[in-house]
C-alpha cells in the first residue's frame, strides 16, 4: 500500500530509472536490457515535457529506444532534492530536481511524478506520470 512507501523507496526508484538513461544513452547498457525502462511505465503513463508537449507511453519509449548510445561518455544525471508530495491509498508522488550533463552542457529540471503500486516492481512502485519544467 501505498500509503507505507518511504521517502527512500521513492528516491530509489528515481534515481534508479534514471541510472538506465545514462546507461541507455552512452551505450552501456545492452538492448536486452532496455525491458527494465519498459517495466518501469504504468500501460497509461503520460509525460509534459519541459515545452509542454504531452506524450503517451509509447512515444516516450520509443524516443528514448531510439537514443541508445547516442552520447556516448557524454550524459550523465543527478538527482537532488527529492521529496514526498502525497502519500495516498493507491498513489504517491514526489518532486525532485534533475540535473543533466551532456555534450558539455549542463541543464536543470524540476520534475513531478505520480507513482502506483506495483508488487512485481523491486521498489514496489510504477511510473503513471511525470511533468518537468525547466529550473534554474
Amino acid at each position: 500500500m501505498t500509503q507505507s512507501v518511504s521517502l527512500a523507496t521513492v528516491e530509489r526508484e528515481i534515481v534508479d530509472q534514471h541510472r538506465i538513461f545514462v546507461e541507455w544513452y552512452n551505450g552501456r547498457l545492452a538492448d536486452a536490457s532496455f525491458a527494465a525502462f519498459e517495466g518501469s511505465l504504468a500501460p497509461g503513463f503520460t509525460m509534459v515535457t519541459t515545452s509542454g508537449k504531452i506524450l503517451d507511453r509509447d512515444t516516450v519509449v520509443g524516443f528514448v529506444r531510439a537514443n541508445h548510445a547516442s552520447e556516448p561518455g557524454t550524459f550523465q544525471i543527478a538527482i537532488e532534492d527529492v521529496k514526498l508530495v502525497y502519500r495516498g491509498k493507491r498513489a504517491v508522488s514526489a518532486i525532485y530536481f534533475e540535473v543533466q550533463h551532456r555534450m558539455g552542457v549542463t541543464t536543470r529540471r524540476v520534475s513531478s511524478a505520480v507513482f502506483s503500486h506495483d508488487a512485481s516492481r523491486t521498489t514496489g512502485l510504477i511510473w503513471e506520470h511525470l511533468q518537468e519544467t525547466w529550473a534554474q
